[in-house]
């Protein structure tokens, strides 16, 4: 489907109704009670990831309902609040039409990239590349939304940027001609080739450039058919240097420092983090001495409101904002922000004074 949602939106409304079957007030509750991670649990609600068939299996013993039930449906279980539902439907209705209008704009990039490349049509691309052309199409048109790793092939085979093909993100990496009259281009997405050849032709010398890259379907299956490693590594980079890799649609990790390995089923499954798009950003400490450390997932810039994201001020000041606040526009606050990421999680060293022994006081309403 269209839309930031990966799971069935009727088995996260039968977990929400579980949980709150449970006693549960809150999604946070929950997770302290029973030590997850409580943004995993909020993306599973709002069935923004994906719920694996063993974290099934915990839901339904921690909330003592059916496991078939909360799968799929079947046998008995509590009831579905009704008013959640309606306005589930309508949201994902709503991001459903934001999708769609994403994919436009990354088709219409993604054609601008590729004419500009110097290939004159989808077929004389779809033949150079390898690859299917009825899929080169679906993504110019904007039929198919392009996911990260599609996106990362197309962006090395046209030479752009990753960052700007999936989310408009300047530069764009394509010359400086191109860069300079880029909402022109862009404007000429639904010309016919033959129109536009001569406009085209101009910016480069000579035939297209080779592709870095193997066909998409290789490049795609060899990522999924590779165990993936027990271990990942996450590179530590300075906020300010993360402000400015953003701003010039650049991969900071090249300017990491300290590594941090996480395990990989735990870094994708609970924290729901990229292993090669994901960063940390060391905050602090501030006046009483604290300090974290943020995961952040660079793949996701476009706010949606089941999520928090990182803010990075051009001085290297770091903030955690709503997915909704993170869409209003504040007065002079995007002029002096970048969004840099998703907000996987918060890390920092353990104090006792921060746990008392006795937690009953932490879930009353």
């Amino acid at each position: 489907m269209f839309g930031p949602y990966e799971d069935n939106p009727e088995k996260a409304n039968r977990l929400h109704a579980a949980r709150v079957a449970a006693g549960f007030k809150s999604g946070r509750a929950a997770a302290l009670a029973h030590g997850w991670n409580e943004a995993t649990l909020r993306a599973h609600e709002t069935a923004t990831g994906f719920i694996g068939a063993a974290m099934i299996k915990v839901y339904a013993a921690a909330f003592k309902v059916d496991a078939q039930w909360l799968e799929h449906g079947t046998g008995e279980g509590p009831p579905v609040d009704v008013v959640r539902e309606a306005r589930f439907r309508a949201r994902i209705e709503n991001d459903g039409d934001k999708a769609r209008k994403a994919a436009k704009e990354a088709g219409k990039r993604l054609r601008l990239a590729r004419r500009v490349a110097g290939y004159g049509s989808v077929f004389a691309a779809a033949e150079a590349l390898d690859l299917n052309r009825s899929t080169l199409n679906a993504h110019e048109v904007g039929q198919n939304s392009i996911s990260p790793e599609v996106a990362r092939f197309y962006a090395a085979a046209f030479h752009c940027s990753t960052d700007w093909l999936t989310n408009g993100m300047r530069p764009s990496g394509l010359p400086a001609a191109v860069e300079a009259d880029l909402d022109a281009l862009l404007d000429l997405h639904d010309s016919r080739e033959s129109a536009v050849r001569d406009t085209f032709a101009k910016f480069r010398e000579g035939p297209p450039e080779p592709p870095p890259t193997a066909k998409l379907e290789d490049h795609i299956r060899s990522r999924s058919s590779t165990s993936p490693p027990s271990q990942v590594s996450v590179p530590e980079v300075a906020a300010i240097e993360l402000y400015r890799a953003t701003k010039a649609g650049k991969d900071p990790r090249s300017g990491a420092g300290r590594i941090f390995s996480f395990p990989a089923d735990y870094l994708s499954e609970e924290l729901n983090c990229g292993a090669e798009t994901t960063v940390i950003v060391a905050t602090g400490p501030d006046r009483s001495g604290r300090s974290v450390r943020i995961l952040i997932d660079r793949a996701f810039k476009t706010p949606n409101e089941a999520d928090s994201y990182a803010v990075v001020r051009a001085d290297g000041l770091v903030d955690i904002v709503a997915g909704e606040a993170a869409k209003e526009p504040i007065p002079g606050w995007r002029v002096h922000w970048l969004i840099v990421g998703k907000v996987c999680a918060v890390l920092e060293r353990y104090n006792p004074e921060n746990f008392p022994s006795d937690h009953s006081s932490r879930f009353e309403d």
